[in-house]
């Protein structure tokens, strides 16, 4: 089935105890998501190739085209087409290696990933644990309605560095409109789980905030599924919060929200 993924990030001040939006990007993008009994396959627009752009962003863009058919076993959670993941890899390896118009510090580059990208056990944990797939690996896809659990919900992509981990609860519900559909609710909080990372320092990387100041920083998640006959859509949104303190009270100074959605065509 074809949807389409919007994710949208707004990044807030509060002056005055008044939200003011400092920035806001929106990027949309095609996607199909393919489903049977056994499996549910995940199918994203590739990367436009802009050979205007600089030498690096371009191999960045067919480096990202090599993890854009990824195939989830429903049952093992494991990711089904690992071993053609990793030939489409090395297929853009070489390829990018032996184009004699990059330059000698891309090949640099493409040989420090290959030490990354030819683990597959690291990548296919990766892949597992970034993008969507994080939202539907924890899920009971074969009986929807046995959604009420607890788990934690790891993902990577949020931070410059690491990863959050949240604390999770879902629930699921049958809702009557004009069919009968299976809805899914979830929230909760994280922190970062990475050794040597902290939380407030990591979001220093993704929010302006000021140095000589100490702030009280949380994170957040809370999102919907809505299936019938397959997913029909999806909703999260993830919040980064940064509170100071005045007289000896907790004030808003700032926070980065990701939303993202998933909708059938």
């Amino acid at each position: 089935m074809n949807y389409i993924l919007t994710l949208k990030e707004n990044d807030i001040k509060y002056i005055n105890n008044e939200e003011v939006i400092e920035k806001e990007d929106i990027n949309e993008q095609r996607l199909s998501i393919i489903e049977d009994e056994n499996t549910i396959q995940f199918i994203s627009e590739p990367d436009e190739i802009d050979n205007n752009k600089m030498e690096e962003l371009i191999m960045l863009s067919h480096t990202n085209n090599a993890f854009k058919n990824i195939i989830l076993n429903k049952t093992t959670k494991e990711i089904d087409n690992i071993n053609e993941i990793m030939e489409c890899w090395k297929k853009t390896k070489y390829k990018i290696l032996y184009d004699p118009t990059y330059d000698e510090s891309i090949a640099d580059i493409i040989m420090y990933l290959s030490n990354i990208f030819e683990d597959e056990g690291y990548v296919s944990e990766a892949l597992k644990n970034y993008w969507l797939l994080p939202f539907f690996n924890d899920l009971n896809l074969n009986e929807l309605e046995k959604n009420d659990i607890e788990t934690k919900l790891k993902i990577f992509g949020l931070l410059a560095r690491g990863y959050v981990e949240y604390n999770v609860k879902y629930s699921s519900k049958i809702i009557y409109d004009d069919v009968e559909k299976t809805k899914i609710t979830f929230s909760g909080k994280g922190d970062t789980k990475t050794v040597g990372l902290s939380l407030e320092n990591e979001l220093r990387k993704i929010i302006v905030l000021p140095k000589e100041k100490k702030f009280f920083v949380n994170t957040s998640i809370e999102g919907t599924y809505i299936f019938s006959n397959g997913l029909e859509t999806f909703d999260s949104k993830i919040s980064f919060f940064a509170e100071e303190m005045r007289d000896l009270k907790r004030y808003k100074f700032a926070e980065k929200n990701i939303f993202i959605n998933v909708k059938r065509q």
